[in-house]
């Protein structure tokens, strides 16, 4: 099982509170706390270990499958102390089964155009990259695809916060129960 899937999945479970004459542990935090994810277009892998620093894993975006599956293996090597996912923009089935022998931790993928075989690799945590402008109907429909966790990809490349991405993001995580990436 994905290391990075395994961290979403306890923090978006937060944490249970003892029953019974129990004391809460002293110094526990009420709310669960944001992962952070670095994403890397390009690499420095001098660089790369500061330029990554402080997050909880890394997401190393890959244009084109073959040189990208070695860039990634490069990564991880450098800095394996978190997990590293691929973001898959062109998709290949024997491309997804590389990246879990070069320790690759999970991957994201579009779902206007990732194929069904992504699913059969079962080392991978799997992500499911969907626009933000997706219908109530549909989103419901993604708790139950065997995916497991969701990524809302900016328009047009933007990457910046406005009031309306703010209003989306809440419409997802209240119609979602996995983990959701922004």
């Amino acid at each position: 099982m994905s290391k990075f899937i395994d961290k979403l999945s306890l923090v978006s479970e937060g944490r249970l509170k003892p029953m019974g004459f129990r004391m809460a542990a002293q110094g526990a935090p009420s709310k669960s706390r944001m992962l952070l994810v670095a994403s890397v277009a390009e690499v420095d892998i001098d660089r790369l270990a500061d330029d990554v620093g402080g997050a909880d894993a890394g997401l190393l975006e890959i244009p084109k499958s073959s040189s990208g599956v070695k860039t990634l293996k490069k990564v991880c090597q450098a800095v394996s102390d978190i997990p590293w996912g691929g973001w898959l923009k062109e998709i290949g089935g024997k491309e997804i089964g590389q990246m879990a022998e070069v320790g690759g931790d999970f991957v994201v993928f579009p779902a206007a155009s990732a194929s069904l075989p992504i699913l059969e690799e079962k080392k991978l945590g799997k992500v499911l990259e969907v626009e933000p402008g997706l219908d109530a109907g549909l989103l419901k429909a993604i708790d139950d695809l065997p995916v497991d966790a969701v990524l809302i990809a900016g328009e047009g490349g933007k990457r910046f916060l406005t009031w309306h991405y703010l209003m989306l993001f809440r419409r997802y995580a209240s119609l979602l129960t996995k983990p959701l990436l922004v």
